[in-house]
Protein backbone atom coordinates (compact mmCIF):
# COMPACT_ATOMS: atom_id res chain seq x y z
CA UNK A 1 0.00 0.00 0.00
CA UNK A 2 0.78 3.77 -0.51
CA UNK A 3 0.36 6.78 1.23
CA UNK A 4 1.19 10.10 0.95
CA UNK A 5 1.87 12.09 4.06
CA UNK A 6 1.58 16.15 3.88
CA UNK A 7 1.27 18.59 6.15
CA UNK A 8 1.11 22.68 7.38
CA UNK A 9 -1.21 23.09 4.17
CA UNK A 10 -2.66 26.55 5.32
CA UNK A 11 -5.62 26.77 3.61
CA UNK A 12 -6.88 30.05 4.00
CA UNK A 13 -3.71 32.29 4.75
CA UNK A 14 -3.47 35.49 3.61
CA UNK A 15 -0.23 37.99 3.70
CA UNK A 16 -0.28 40.80 6.67
CA UNK A 17 -2.01 43.76 4.99
CA UNK A 18 -4.78 45.19 3.12
CA UNK A 19 -6.46 43.08 0.21
CA UNK A 20 -5.17 43.34 -3.56
CA UNK A 21 -3.36 41.52 -6.16
CA UNK A 22 -0.56 40.24 -4.32
CA UNK A 23 -2.76 39.00 -1.20
CA UNK A 24 -4.86 37.59 -3.91
CA UNK A 25 -2.66 35.68 -6.00
CA UNK A 26 -1.13 34.09 -2.49
CA UNK A 27 -4.94 33.16 -1.23
CA UNK A 28 -5.14 31.17 -4.05
CA UNK A 29 -1.51 29.70 -3.95
CA UNK A 30 -2.07 27.37 -1.39
CA UNK A 31 -5.50 26.04 -2.75
CA UNK A 32 -2.73 25.48 -5.73
CA UNK A 33 -0.30 23.69 -3.71
CA UNK A 34 -2.55 21.60 -2.01
CA UNK A 35 -3.88 20.54 -5.80
CA UNK A 36 -0.57 19.52 -6.74
CA UNK A 37 -0.20 17.43 -3.53
CA UNK A 38 -3.75 15.66 -4.63
CA UNK A 39 -1.96 14.91 -8.36
CA UNK A 40 1.02 13.69 -6.53
CA UNK A 41 -1.17 11.20 -4.79
CA UNK A 42 -3.71 10.32 -8.11
CA UNK A 43 -0.34 10.45 -10.51
CA UNK A 44 1.25 7.78 -7.93
CA UNK A 45 -1.46 5.52 -7.35
CA UNK A 46 -1.59 6.14 -3.62
CA UNK A 47 -4.42 4.37 -1.45
CA UNK A 48 -4.15 6.75 1.72
CA UNK A 49 -3.25 10.51 1.97
CA UNK A 50 -2.29 11.48 5.64
CA UNK A 51 -2.32 15.46 6.58
CA UNK A 52 -0.41 16.09 9.72
CA UNK A 53 -1.85 18.72 11.11
CA UNK A 54 -2.91 22.59 9.27
CA UNK A 55 -4.84 21.99 7.35
CA UNK A 56 -6.22 25.55 7.15
CA UNK A 57 -4.65 28.86 8.60
CA UNK A 58 -6.91 29.57 11.16
CA UNK A 59 -9.72 28.27 13.34
CA UNK A 60 -12.35 31.11 11.54
CA UNK A 61 -13.12 29.86 7.78
CA UNK A 62 -14.84 32.37 5.21
CA UNK A 63 -17.11 30.25 3.31
CA UNK A 64 -15.25 30.52 0.35
CA UNK A 65 -12.15 28.98 2.01
CA UNK A 66 -14.67 25.94 3.31
CA UNK A 67 -16.41 25.73 -0.53
CA UNK A 68 -12.70 25.33 -2.00
CA UNK A 69 -11.84 22.95 0.59
CA UNK A 70 -14.25 20.52 0.18
CA UNK A 71 -14.30 20.65 -3.46
CA UNK A 72 -10.62 19.68 -3.18
CA UNK A 73 -11.19 16.40 -1.40
CA UNK A 74 -14.89 15.66 -3.79
CA UNK A 75 -11.31 15.37 -5.97
CA UNK A 76 -10.01 12.36 -3.51
CA UNK A 77 -13.17 11.13 -3.16
CA UNK A 78 -13.41 10.35 -6.44
CA UNK A 79 -10.22 8.31 -6.77
CA UNK A 80 -11.00 6.66 -3.46
CA UNK A 81 -7.93 8.21 -1.85
CA UNK A 82 -8.90 7.99 1.95
CA UNK A 83 -7.67 10.78 3.81
CA UNK A 84 -6.61 10.60 7.23
CA UNK A 85 -5.77 13.36 9.79
CA UNK A 86 -4.83 14.92 12.76
CA UNK A 87 -5.36 18.55 13.97
CA UNK A 88 -2.53 21.25 14.35
CA UNK A 89 -2.58 24.00 16.14
CA UNK A 90 -4.07 26.18 13.49
CA UNK A 91 -6.79 24.14 13.15
CA UNK A 92 -8.23 23.29 16.76
CA UNK A 93 -6.98 26.01 19.15
CA UNK A 94 -9.02 25.77 21.83
CA UNK A 95 -8.10 21.46 23.06
CA UNK A 96 -11.61 21.55 25.41
CA UNK A 97 -14.34 22.21 22.34
CA UNK A 98 -12.99 19.64 20.07
CA UNK A 99 -16.24 20.20 18.22
CA UNK A 100 -15.66 23.50 16.92
CA UNK A 101 -12.82 22.35 14.71
CA UNK A 102 -13.81 22.64 11.20
CA UNK A 103 -11.83 19.71 10.67
CA UNK A 104 -15.08 17.49 12.43
CA UNK A 105 -17.59 19.20 10.12
CA UNK A 106 -15.43 17.58 7.35
CA UNK A 107 -15.16 14.10 8.71
CA UNK A 108 -19.23 14.39 9.19
CA UNK A 109 -19.04 15.06 5.65
CA UNK A 110 -17.19 11.72 5.13
CA UNK A 111 -14.55 13.49 3.24
CA UNK A 112 -11.91 13.07 6.34
CA UNK A 113 -10.90 10.28 9.28
CA UNK A 114 -9.52 10.86 11.92
CA UNK A 115 -7.76 8.72 14.75
CA UNK A 116 -7.06 10.18 18.39
CA UNK A 117 -6.74 9.38 21.84
CA UNK A 118 -8.50 9.98 25.03
CA UNK A 119 -7.36 11.02 28.28
CA UNK A 120 -8.48 8.43 31.29
CA UNK A 121 -7.55 9.34 34.99
CA UNK A 122 -3.96 10.93 34.32
CA UNK A 123 -3.74 7.97 31.82
CA UNK A 124 -3.79 7.69 27.70
CA UNK A 125 -6.03 5.39 25.87
CA UNK A 126 -5.24 4.73 22.24
CA UNK A 127 -7.72 4.20 19.22
CA UNK A 128 -6.33 3.96 16.30
CA UNK A 129 -7.68 3.47 12.61
CA UNK A 130 -7.01 -0.08 11.16
CA UNK A 131 -6.39 -0.27 7.16
CA UNK A 132 -5.59 -3.47 5.45
CA UNK A 133 -3.45 -4.64 8.41
CA UNK A 134 -1.77 -1.30 9.42
CA UNK A 135 -2.79 0.45 12.79
CA UNK A 136 -3.07 4.35 12.04
CA UNK A 137 -2.40 6.24 15.63
CA UNK A 138 -3.31 10.07 15.73
CA UNK A 139 -2.24 12.37 18.79
CA UNK A 140 -2.87 15.91 17.23
CA UNK A 141 -1.42 18.55 18.84
CA UNK A 142 -0.51 18.18 22.43
CA UNK A 143 1.61 21.18 23.05
CA UNK A 144 3.62 21.25 25.56
CA UNK A 145 2.38 17.70 27.00
CA UNK A 146 3.61 15.87 23.45
CA UNK A 147 7.07 13.81 25.12
CA UNK A 148 4.71 12.36 27.93
CA UNK A 149 1.86 11.88 25.14
CA UNK A 150 4.72 9.98 23.27
CA UNK A 151 6.46 8.45 25.94
CA UNK A 152 3.35 7.09 26.52
CA UNK A 153 2.14 5.63 23.46
CA UNK A 154 6.01 4.08 22.80
CA UNK A 155 4.94 2.10 26.06
CA UNK A 156 1.71 0.99 24.54
CA UNK A 157 3.18 -0.36 21.45
CA UNK A 158 5.53 -2.63 23.35
CA UNK A 159 1.84 -4.62 23.65
CA UNK A 160 1.84 -4.28 19.56
CA UNK A 161 4.76 -6.10 18.31
CA UNK A 162 4.54 -7.68 15.10
CA UNK A 163 1.89 -4.72 14.37
CA UNK A 164 2.36 -2.29 11.59
CA UNK A 165 2.16 0.58 12.80
CA UNK A 166 2.23 4.32 11.66
CA UNK A 167 1.63 7.54 13.78
CA UNK A 168 0.19 10.98 12.69
CA UNK A 169 1.37 13.90 15.10
CA UNK A 170 1.98 18.09 14.51
CA UNK A 171 5.47 17.86 15.74
CA UNK A 172 8.57 18.30 15.01
CA UNK A 173 12.46 17.43 16.40
CA UNK A 174 13.61 20.66 17.80
CA UNK A 175 16.90 21.06 19.27
CA UNK A 176 15.63 22.95 22.59
CA UNK A 177 12.54 21.72 23.90
CA UNK A 178 11.94 24.64 26.33
CA UNK A 179 11.97 27.41 23.62
CA UNK A 180 9.27 25.48 21.12
CA UNK A 181 6.35 24.28 22.81
CA UNK A 182 4.73 21.58 20.91
CA UNK A 183 8.19 19.96 19.55
CA UNK A 184 9.69 16.37 20.44
CA UNK A 185 13.19 15.36 21.86
CA UNK A 186 15.24 13.00 20.05
CA UNK A 187 15.35 11.00 23.20
CA UNK A 188 11.55 10.48 22.70
CA UNK A 189 11.11 9.94 18.94
CA UNK A 190 13.88 7.39 19.71
CA UNK A 191 11.57 5.10 21.84
CA UNK A 192 9.45 4.35 18.29
CA UNK A 193 12.35 2.73 16.89
CA UNK A 194 11.36 -0.76 15.74
CA UNK A 195 7.67 -0.48 16.80
CA UNK A 196 6.25 2.03 14.02
CA UNK A 197 6.93 1.40 10.00
CA UNK A 198 7.08 5.99 9.97
CA UNK A 199 5.69 8.67 11.65
CA UNK A 200 4.16 11.86 9.85
CA UNK A 201 5.31 15.11 11.56
CA UNK A 202 4.26 18.53 11.13
CA UNK A 203 4.30 21.97 12.50
CA UNK A 204 8.07 22.66 10.70
CA UNK A 205 8.00 23.56 7.33
CA UNK A 206 10.76 22.02 5.71
CA UNK A 207 11.57 18.42 4.68
CA UNK A 208 13.26 16.48 6.86
CA UNK A 209 13.72 13.01 8.44
CA UNK A 210 15.38 10.96 11.49
CA UNK A 211 17.38 9.31 11.80
CA UNK A 212 19.60 9.82 9.00
CA UNK A 213 20.09 6.20 8.74
CA UNK A 214 16.77 4.08 8.38
CA UNK A 215 14.27 6.73 8.99
CA UNK A 216 11.06 6.42 10.35
CA UNK A 217 9.94 9.73 11.39
CA UNK A 218 9.77 12.40 8.64
CA UNK A 219 8.77 16.03 8.17
CA UNK A 220 7.17 16.32 4.52
CA UNK A 221 7.54 20.34 4.39
CA UNK A 222 4.15 22.44 3.62
CA UNK A 223 3.34 22.65 0.09
CA UNK A 224 3.83 26.78 0.04
CA UNK A 225 5.42 28.72 1.46
CA UNK A 226 4.05 30.20 4.62
CA UNK A 227 5.73 33.11 4.48
CA UNK A 228 8.51 34.50 2.10
CA UNK A 229 11.45 33.79 4.66
CA UNK A 230 11.16 29.93 3.35
CA UNK A 231 11.91 29.92 0.05
CA UNK A 232 14.79 28.45 0.11
CA UNK A 233 13.20 25.40 2.32
CA UNK A 234 12.32 21.95 0.50
CA UNK A 235 8.35 22.24 -0.43
CA UNK A 236 6.73 18.62 -0.91
CA UNK A 237 5.09 15.17 -0.09
CA UNK A 238 6.21 12.10 0.96
CA UNK A 239 5.39 8.47 -0.39
CA UNK A 240 5.78 5.70 2.01
CA UNK A 241 5.26 2.31 0.23
CA UNK A 242 4.42 -0.32 3.00
CA UNK A 243 4.98 -3.33 1.32
CA UNK A 244 8.68 -2.58 0.41
CA UNK A 245 9.38 0.04 3.44
CA UNK A 246 10.71 2.76 1.07
CA UNK A 247 9.96 6.57 0.81
CA UNK A 248 10.31 9.04 -2.08
CA UNK A 249 10.11 12.73 -1.74
CA UNK A 250 7.94 14.59 -4.29
CA UNK A 251 8.94 18.31 -4.46
CA UNK A 252 5.70 20.70 -5.06
CA UNK A 253 6.04 24.06 -7.14
CA UNK A 254 5.58 27.21 -4.61
CA UNK A 255 5.61 30.70 -6.01
CA UNK A 256 8.30 31.64 -7.92
CA UNK A 257 10.77 33.59 -6.06
CA UNK A 258 13.57 35.44 -7.43
CA UNK A 259 16.17 36.21 -4.91
CA UNK A 260 19.81 38.44 -5.93
CA UNK A 261 22.28 40.34 -4.59
CA UNK A 262 23.54 43.07 -6.39
CA UNK A 263 27.43 44.63 -5.80
CA UNK A 264 26.62 48.68 -5.89
CA UNK A 265 29.44 50.48 -7.72
CA UNK A 266 27.91 54.16 -7.62
CA UNK A 267 28.54 56.85 -4.82
CA UNK A 268 25.66 58.86 -5.08
CA UNK A 269 21.61 58.38 -5.63
CA UNK A 270 21.45 59.41 -9.55
CA UNK A 271 24.13 57.18 -10.63
CA UNK A 272 22.80 54.36 -8.56
CA UNK A 273 19.01 54.63 -10.52
CA UNK A 274 20.97 54.43 -13.85
CA UNK A 275 23.04 51.02 -12.60
CA UNK A 276 20.43 49.49 -10.89
CA UNK A 277 17.77 50.02 -13.44
CA UNK A 278 20.36 48.42 -16.31
CA UNK A 279 20.82 45.17 -13.88
CA UNK A 280 17.20 44.62 -13.53
CA UNK A 281 16.24 45.05 -17.38
CA UNK A 282 17.94 41.79 -17.80
CA UNK A 283 15.75 39.87 -15.45
CA UNK A 284 13.43 37.44 -17.21
CA UNK A 285 10.10 37.99 -15.33
CA UNK A 286 6.95 36.24 -15.83
CA UNK A 287 3.96 39.26 -15.07
CA UNK A 288 2.53 39.74 -12.53
CA UNK A 289 4.15 36.09 -11.30
CA UNK A 290 7.05 36.25 -9.58
CA UNK A 291 8.16 37.11 -6.15
CA UNK A 292 11.60 39.32 -6.71
CA UNK A 293 14.10 40.02 -3.37
CA UNK A 294 17.35 42.09 -4.01
CA UNK A 295 19.64 43.00 -1.57
CA UNK A 296 21.65 45.78 -2.26
CA UNK A 297 25.75 46.34 -1.06
CA UNK A 298 26.87 49.77 -2.47
CA UNK A 299 30.40 50.52 -1.78
CA UNK A 300 29.73 53.65 -0.27
CA UNK A 301 27.11 54.93 2.00
CA UNK A 302 24.42 56.95 0.27
CA UNK A 303 20.73 56.89 0.52
CA UNK A 304 18.94 55.10 -1.79
CA UNK A 305 15.64 54.84 -2.74
CA UNK A 306 13.84 52.31 -1.85
CA UNK A 307 10.08 53.12 -3.54
CA UNK A 308 11.99 53.81 -7.11
CA UNK A 309 13.67 50.15 -6.90
CA UNK A 310 10.47 48.59 -5.48
CA UNK A 311 8.67 50.61 -8.59
CA UNK A 312 10.85 49.59 -10.93
CA UNK A 313 10.52 46.15 -10.56
CA UNK A 314 6.66 46.26 -10.26
CA UNK A 315 6.77 48.45 -13.43
CA UNK A 316 8.69 45.31 -14.58
CA UNK A 317 6.88 42.91 -14.45
CA UNK A 318 6.70 41.49 -10.62
CA UNK A 319 3.97 40.70 -8.55
CA UNK A 320 6.09 41.63 -5.54
CA UNK A 321 9.15 43.29 -4.98
CA UNK A 322 11.24 42.98 -1.70
CA UNK A 323 14.57 45.58 -1.36
CA UNK A 324 16.90 44.88 0.80
CA UNK A 325 20.24 47.79 1.60
CA UNK A 326 23.22 46.79 3.13
CA UNK A 327 25.80 49.02 3.99
CA UNK A 328 29.51 49.07 4.38
CA UNK A 329 29.50 47.73 7.69
CA UNK A 330 26.24 47.53 9.04
CA UNK A 331 25.36 44.27 10.58
CA UNK A 332 22.25 44.17 9.78
CA UNK A 333 20.53 45.31 6.94
CA UNK A 334 18.30 48.54 7.07
CA UNK A 335 15.41 49.71 4.68
CA UNK A 336 13.90 46.65 4.93
CA UNK A 337 10.53 46.89 2.92
CA UNK A 338 9.54 43.10 3.70
CA UNK A 339 7.41 43.76 7.29
CA UNK A 340 7.81 40.00 8.41
CA UNK A 341 11.50 39.38 7.46
CA UNK A 342 12.83 42.94 8.27
CA UNK A 343 11.31 43.14 12.29
CA UNK A 344 12.30 39.54 12.59
CA UNK A 345 16.14 40.67 11.99
CA UNK A 346 15.57 43.63 13.84
CA UNK A 347 14.54 41.23 16.88
CA UNK A 348 17.66 38.63 16.22
CA UNK A 349 19.87 41.67 16.39
CA UNK A 350 18.00 43.54 20.04
CA UNK A 351 17.95 39.77 21.24
CA UNK A 352 21.52 38.63 20.80
CA UNK A 353 22.08 42.28 23.09
CA UNK A 354 20.54 40.37 25.85
CA UNK A 355 22.85 38.40 27.97
CA UNK A 356 20.47 35.82 29.24
CA UNK A 357 19.66 35.00 25.50
CA UNK A 358 22.65 35.71 23.34
CA UNK A 359 22.83 31.84 23.40
CA UNK A 360 19.89 31.64 22.10
CA UNK A 361 19.22 34.19 19.81
CA UNK A 362 17.46 31.54 16.88
CA UNK A 363 15.16 30.20 19.50
CA UNK A 364 14.31 33.04 21.17
CA UNK A 365 13.07 35.04 18.05
CA UNK A 366 11.03 32.39 17.03
CA UNK A 367 9.49 32.03 19.90
CA UNK A 368 8.46 35.74 19.56
CA UNK A 369 7.40 34.98 16.40
CA UNK A 370 4.93 32.61 17.69
CA UNK A 371 3.46 34.45 20.02
CA UNK A 372 2.53 37.27 17.94
CA UNK A 373 0.80 34.84 15.69
CA UNK A 374 -1.00 33.51 18.63
CA UNK A 375 -2.20 37.27 19.24
CA UNK A 376 -3.46 38.06 15.60
CA UNK A 377 -5.58 34.64 16.19
CA UNK A 378 -6.33 35.35 19.49
CA UNK A 379 -5.43 32.44 20.81
CA UNK A 380 -4.82 32.99 24.01
CA UNK A 381 -4.61 29.06 25.56
CA UNK A 382 -1.96 28.86 22.86
CA UNK A 383 -0.10 32.19 23.87
CA UNK A 384 -0.09 31.76 27.40
CA UNK A 385 1.73 27.87 26.83
CA UNK A 386 4.39 29.54 25.03
CA UNK A 387 4.56 32.72 27.18
CA UNK A 388 5.11 30.53 30.26
CA UNK A 389 7.99 28.91 28.82
CA UNK A 390 9.84 32.06 27.47
CA UNK A 391 9.45 33.01 31.41
CA UNK A 392 10.27 29.91 32.52
CA UNK A 393 13.70 30.40 30.52
CA UNK A 394 14.05 33.81 31.35
CA UNK A 395 14.19 33.03 35.03
CA UNK A 396 16.30 29.97 34.44
CA UNK A 397 18.94 32.51 32.76
CA UNK A 398 18.48 34.81 35.52
CA UNK A 399 19.25 32.77 38.33
CA UNK A 400 22.29 31.15 36.34
CA UNK A 401 23.59 34.33 35.76
CA UNK A 402 23.36 35.09 39.83
CA UNK A 403 25.36 31.91 40.23
CA UNK A 404 28.47 32.54 38.10
CA UNK A 405 27.87 36.10 39.67
CA UNK A 406 28.48 34.76 43.35
CA UNK A 407 30.93 32.05 42.34
CA UNK A 408 33.02 34.91 40.43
Amino acid sequence: MKILHCSDIHLGRRPVGGKGEFSTKRFDDYFAAFDQVIDIAIDNGVQIMVIAGDLFDRKELSPEVLERTENLFKKLQKKEIRVLITEGNHDNITRDKESESWIVYLINKGYLERPGYLVEEESYSFNPIVIDGIDFYGLGYPGGMINEIMESLAQHLEEKKGRKNYLIVHTAISGNDDFLPGTIKKETVDLFNGKVIYIAGGHFHSFNYYPKEKPYFFLSGSPEYWDLAENKQKKGAVIFDTDLLEYTFHATTPRNFISITYEIASVNQEEFKEEFREKVEQLEIAENEDIISIELKPVKQFYIDINYCEELLINLGALKAVIKVKYPGAKRNSNVTDHISGVEEIEKELIGAWPEFSAKTEETAKTLSILKTHQLENNSEQFIEVFDNLLETMLEAGNDECRIANDE
